[in-house]
């Protein structure tokens, strides 16, 4: 949706529906009440975290707050594609970071990108951010966390 001012998406074509095409397609898959709108509940079952555990309700209440512009706590297809832009630049960005490929940020990566983005943390200091959003049982390196699930409903 670059170059689109929010709301209005790429322009339509006849017979076609308004936003990116991997969007859209994506939003007909995961809007599976086919009210136009997608709900917490739709989004929680059409994403997975990279161990393919699904994403709790605060998360995708989040994601959705994030993009909902009528305070309804849905999107439409507006608003879930720029969420599926953010989670795709978001998921370029962790790509960009992870530079041993492994699928997950180690701790030395995740503060080398901080200290390349401005901030001089010591490694003690990053080696505790992830408590900051990762579940109590989860330990270890950051992953992407976002994947679609194919089918969702």
């Amino acid at each position: 949706m670059s170059g689109y001012p929010y709301g209005q998406g790429y322009p339509g074509v006849a017979g076609q529906a308004p936003g990116a095409p991997p969007a859209y397609s994506w939003f007909q898959t995961v809007d599976s009440d086919h009210s136009g709108y997608i709900s917490v509940k739709e989004l929680k079952q059409a994403l997975v975290n990279s161990n393919w555990s699904t994403f709790n309700d605060e998360t995708c209440l989040m994601m959705i707050n994030m993009f909902d512009k009528t305070q309804t706590g849905r999107i439409d297809l507006f608003g879930f594609s720029a969420l599926w832009t953010f989670i795709q630049q978001w998921k370029n960005l962790f790509q960009q970071y992870d530079w041993d490929h492994s699928g997950s940020i180690s701790y030395n990566e995740l503060q080398q990108a901080l200290f390349q983005m401005g901030y001089n943390l010591s490694l003690q200091f990053t080696q505790l951010l992830p408590s900051f959003w990762q579940p109590c049982h989860a330990a270890g390196p950051l992953h992407p966390g976002v994947h679609p699930v194919a089918g969702a409903d």
